[in-house]
């Protein structure tokens, strides 16, 4: 019997978490692709009623929601996030077909970081949650008095895939040498393709020798046959 390519961990993530609230499974979908591909972990809702329990459940870091949500809408969902303890410092985004500058005010005032309207290029609202990661971190974790900023770290060597982008990412996930069944040694990942959004891993065997593994695919490729 062959072994599985993946165990899942019962490990606790430490990944920043993102609720992702919207009635069209393709819209969380692409939401998810590309939040897992940048680091974070996600979760997903296609109603305000479900978004709520979820939120209220797991405290996300960051919520993007549409405001024209069944059963709750994401007026009422917002407002809720807002008052209740466990949830109130959450980054909530807003990414909504709702046009009117009317309605993105009132959203706000309810207590919503940021509204987009749809459609929105995912990169933009993935600036606007990493900077508000960023500045939270730094006000969690201010330097200490009387330091020295620590040297900016120099970029991970280049890969020898064109257009890639080298970064932290969370381990790859658990794979066996399809030559020899030897368990493969991950060693880095790396972002590549249009937007630089796709994510490969890299392991090595000690005895057949580096392999990739290609996220969107979920293919291991030994790195010569590329």
């Amino acid at each position: 019997m062959p072994r599985p390519q993946f165990i899942p961990s019962s490990a606790p993530s430490t990944l920043p978490l993102v609720l992702v609230a919207d009635p069209d499974p393709d819209t969380r979908a692409l939401y998810r692709q590309i939040l897992e591909l940048h680091g974070y972990e996600v979760t997903e809702a296609a109603d305000g009623r479900e978004a709520l329990t979820q939120a209220l459940m797991r405290a996300p870091n960051i919520v993007i929601s549409e405001l024209r949500l069944p059963l709750i809408d994401g007026y009422g969902f917002c407002d809720i996030l807002r008052r209740d303890t466990q949830t109130r410092g959450a980054r909530i985004v807003i990414v909504t077909t709702e046009a009117r500058a009317t309605e993105h005010e009132r959203i706000r005032q309810l207590g919503a970081d940021a509204t987009y309207v749809k459609p929105v290029a995912i990169e933009t609202v993935l600036e606007d949650i990493s900077s508000a990661l960023a500045v939270a971190d730094a006000a969690t974790h201010p330097p200490a008095a009387n330091t020295v900023a620590p040297t900016p770290v120099a970029r991970s060597r280049a890969t020898r895939h064109k257009g890639t982008v080298t970064r932290e990412f969370a381990e790859g996930p658990t794979l066996w040498c399809p030559g020899c069944d030897t368990l493969l040694v991950y060693q880095r990942s790396h972002l590549s393709g249009a937007g630089r959004t796709e994510r490969w891993d890299e392991y090595e065997c000690p005895t057949c020798g580096p392999f990739t593994y290609r996220h969107r695919t979920r293919k291991l490729r030994r790195r010569s046959e590329e």
